[in-house]
């Protein structure tokens, strides 16, 4: 399927599209319909248009390569394939890219003595 190679081979820019989406941040949960709609949009704003059930099987393929890649790690119980394509499946993101960085302004002593 030429769209699965395309969403692998421009992995990081998927990402980046879920995130602008989405409230994705390092360690947060991914739910599979987000990811699957995700999909949808990111390969339509490409316009490579893909079905609803095409989608659920892109997302149910790209989860299996972000898995094996250690970017998404499944929570509750292992679920078999059709399962996860009924969109049962949630991840933790294992993303380091996407740490909220928060910067504090260091507290100035203005007290002379």
């Amino acid at each position: 399927m030429k769209e699965f190679n395309f969403l692998v081979n421009h992995k990081e820019d998927v990402m980046r599209y879920l995130k602008s989406r989405y409230p994705l941040f390092h360690k947060s949960n991914l739910f599979f319909r987000d990811l699957q709609y995700g999909i949808r949009h990111f390969l339509e704003s490409k316009d490579i248009k893909v079905s609803y059930t095409e989608s659920e099987i892109l997302a149910n393929e790209f989860s299996k390569i972000l898995e094996s890649e250690n970017i998404l790690h499944r929570v509750g119980l292992p679920l078999n394939d059709s399962l996860a394509a009924s969109g049962n499946s949630t991840w933790r993101l294992n993303y380091p890219q996407f740490s909220a960085v928060h910067k504090v302004k260091p507290i100035q002593n203005n007290n002379k003595q």
